[in-house]
């Protein structure tokens, strides 16, 4: 399960609304834009063209020709109206059809208007179309219903909320990141500590899809977005971060006997995130952490852990049980000497506290009827007495919302997925919040290889940014990751799709006060300090129509270093022989091959010696085997006779099935394909279960006696690439940072 540790160092501060105005020609400007033209009188004209036109002083006396003033100022009238309502028609037409590249209406605003909005920066369009956009935007804001915003809790910094109320088990959001994995992040080296140090706090050690555990001797989950960002509560748990299929798993995408991209993208479509409990609009989302992290973050910072809850509860209970709905007795009961002091802090101290927790206490029970009264009492006392109460409207003006854009096909067939916009987002517009988890030596990415001289680096050397002069990487723990590269300096290899140009852009968030400091701080500082403290965010450098993709432009020395790795690179296979995916392989359900015997472990079963086996597998009835001794010699015998002896038929129904309803998680265990049958169903066949290294040692194991199923549907049973053969690990994979720029990269970072 994921981890997170609160820093001190962060405070729940919003976002501050930038200064802005305009300067007296823009003023001038826009009211010359927005103004009817018949309401610039003839009187107020009336000086500049009597200096003009008018009699003065040692003039002759002719007369002042008023039919010619009359006709020049409506000849001129007409003129400006005419230019105006060029520039409208122009703007409109561009708005109406939704000119993807934005040049016109760009260029139209950015010299005409220089207003902000709330997020930093957003343009203000031409009249006619400035009511269109504002209303779209307004719809916008109300789509979202996730936002990253100041914490409830009391100096937890940011977290995330709903905006919308939510039913236990209701889909908050589809996966909205990619899932990296982390390969062999054990090793003892000293920078490798260092990163591993910070980011232990951050991604899944334990929950590890099985796809995932299969890659390496260990392996980690770098899940940002929904599976990072949450805070973890003493007592509430209301979010849940599942597998969005079986095998989160798609690397049908690139050929990697023919594509060079092959490796350098993650092909783990991420997780879904469910409401773990029924939840009301301005709730923030609770991740559960670890039952020992919490305990050492109790002791650590001396605040109320799940004991102490529930101690507060039962006490609540009984004092109103005893004293009913007045507080006046309740310093006189004994049975609040006994709560340790992190606890009495939870207990109210006004009858308003009192009718908050036992009109949350009735809500609770209402949505929870099953729970006991005890239970519902200690979640209303987390509710009302732990957390700041945050109105849709605060989150919402202090917030960034998560969902602007979705995964999608990418229009870069070589990147896969990408960034597709949710809804319309204005120029200027923070689009996505990208707070950074920092690796201060890149070089501490350096991983195994199944060429040990390819000196590969890990996957998220992708996904994290850099300068070429510099040590320092920057890995954003948000659904930013999704946003792929594009560039108009080399169109045809780095396209833009309709775009025509990359439509967003990072920046620092000027709202953060710790990120301010930070960017002070030297990299060596950074690593004395420990923890994270550096907050991006991705800005909308045009209008991004809904449905279209997002891109950034990841630098010019991004660029050079792919377009030299596609010159160099070469196919790890010499022979022309169509490559086959495992999704494939696996979407095909052909025979399977059935292996000579059951001794078998990890065989692989394609002609290029790369996947495995794994069945769909809950382990149950342990007391099967307290029949056999340990260490019979089962290896001696017949095939047959091992399923005689150690065989049990596929008695309970749907025990094995690989579906929502029966086996949600997908749980596969590696396992030998020994013999085929038929049954009702179809293809089966018989199996022997290996013990997973992710699950506890079974009865079975321990006596190294082998688990045999026959009947195992063919459905159930999947294919893997055995350790270290899977894309990632191809020699000499493409490997390299986002580019920062040098202008927002402080010099004091650049250390090479």
């Amino acid at each position: 399960m994921g981890m997170r540790r609160r820093e001190n160092s962060d405070s729940p501060k919003g976002k501050q609304k930038p200064k802005g105005g305009q300067k007296d020609g823009d003023e001038v400007q826009d009211r010359l834009l927005s103004s009817d033209l018949s309401s610039i009188s003839s009187s107020s004209m009336s000086s500049s063209y009597k200096q003009s036109w008018g009699v003065q002083k040692n003039t002759s006396p002719r007369p002042v020709h008023y039919p010619c003033y009359r006709m020049r100022s409506r000849v001129l009238k007409i003129a400006l109206a005419l230019l105006l309502s060029g520039l409208m028609i122009i703007a409109m037409v561009a708005w109406e059809k939704n000119t993807v590249d934005g040049s016109v209406y760009n260029s139209i605003s950015e010299s005409l208007n220089k207003g902000t909005n709330i997020q930093g920066g957003g343009r203000s369009p031409p009249p006619g179309v400035r009511g269109d956009r504002s209303a779209k935007k307004r719809r916008s804001r109300d789509t979202c219903s996730v936002y990253f915003a100041p914490s409830s809790i009391p100096g937890g910094g940011m977290g995330l909320f709903t905006t919308r109320p939510l039913r236990n088990g209701e889909l908050i959001m589809a996966p909205d990141s990619p899932s990296i994995p982390v390969i062999d992040n054990d090793r003892s080296d000293a920078s490798m500590k260092a990163w591993v140090a910070l980011f232990s706090n951050y991604w899944w050690a334990s929950g590890v899809s099985d796809t995932a555990a299969f890659e390496a001797d260990n392996v980690i989950e770098f899940q940002t977005g929904m599976g990072g960002l949450p805070n973890s509560h003493g007592y509430l748990n209301n979010i849940a971060i599942l597998p969005d299929e079986f095998i989160p798993y798609d690397d049908s995408r690139l050929d990697r006997t023919v594509d060079p991209m092959a490796g350098a993208v993650s092909y783990y479509t991420g997780r879904k995130s469910v409401a773990a409990d029924d939840m009301e609009a301005g709730e923030e989302f609770f991740l559960r952490y670890p039952v020992d992290y919490m305990k050492y973050i109790s002791e650590q910072y001396d605040i109320p852990d799940h004991e102490d809850y529930e101690s507060v509860g039962k006490v609540v209970s009984y004092m109103h049980k005893t004293y009913g709905g007045t507080i006046e007795e309740w310093e006189k009961d004994e049975n609040i000497g006994i709560l340790p002091q992190r606890a009495i802090r939870l207990l109210p101290r006004t009858q308003s506290d009192l009718d908050r927790i036992i009109m949350s206490a009735e809500r609770t029970h209402t949505a929870n009827a099953n729970a006991s009264a005890k239970k519902n009492m200690a979640v209303a006392v987390a509710k009302e007495m732990s957390l700041e109460k945050k109105s849709i409207h605060m989150i919402r003006e202090t917030g960034i919302c998560m969902d602007n854009f979705v995964p999608g096909k990418s229009s870069n067939p070589r990147a896969g997925h990408g960034a597709i916009a949710n809804r319309f987002m204005i120029a200027g517009d923070v689009i996505a919040p990208a707070p950074m988890l920092q690796i201060t030596d890149r070089d501490a990415l350096r991983m195994p290889a199944f060429d040990p001289s390819a000196k590969n680096l890990q996957l998220i050397l992708n996904y994290c940014l850099g300068h070429n002069r510099s040590s320092l990487l920057l890995c954003p723990n948000s659904n930013a990751n999704l946003i792929n590269h594009c560039s108009d300096r080399n169109k045809k290899s780095h396209p833009c799709g309709k775009t025509g140009n990359p439509n967003a852009k990072y920046q620092w968030a000027q709202w953060d006060e710790t990120s301010n400091e930070w960017l002070k701080k030297t990299i060596k500082e950074m690593e004395e300090e420990g923890g994270h403290g550096l907050v991006m965010e991705v800005v909308a450098t045009r209008d991004i129509l809904e449905g279209e993709e997002v891109f950034i432009d990841y630098g010019q020395d991004f660029e050079e270093a792919w377009e030299i790795y596609v010159l160099d690179w070469e196919s790890p296979y010499e022979d022309n022989e169509e490559w086959t995916s495992a999704k494939e392989v696996n979407d095909k359900l052909a025979p399977l091959r059935i292996a000579p015997n059951f001794s078998e472990k990890y065989k692989s079963t394609d002609n290029r010696g790369v996947f495995f086996t794994g069945c769909s597998y809950m382990e149950h009835d342990e007391s099967f085997w307290e029949r056999f001794d340990s260490d019979e010699p089962w290896n001696t015998m017949e095939k047959d006779q091992i399923i005689v002896k150690y065989g049990k038929l596929y008695e309970i129904e749907d025990m094995y099935r690989l579906d929502e309803e029966h086996n949600p998680l997908g749980d596969f265990w590696p396992c030998v394909v020994g013999a085929s049958e038929e049954n009702d169903a179809g293809d089966a066949y018989v199996v022997r279960i290996l013990q997973s290294k992710t699950k506890p040692q079974t009865a079975w194991s321990e006596k190294s006696l082998p688990r045999i199923i026959r009947h195992f549907p063919r459905a159930s049973i999947q294919h893997f690439y055995l350790p270290y053969h899977s894309d990632i690990h191809l020699p000499h994979v493409f490997r390299h940072s986002i580019g920062l720029s040098d202008d927002i990269f402080p010099d004091i970072w650049k250390n090479k």
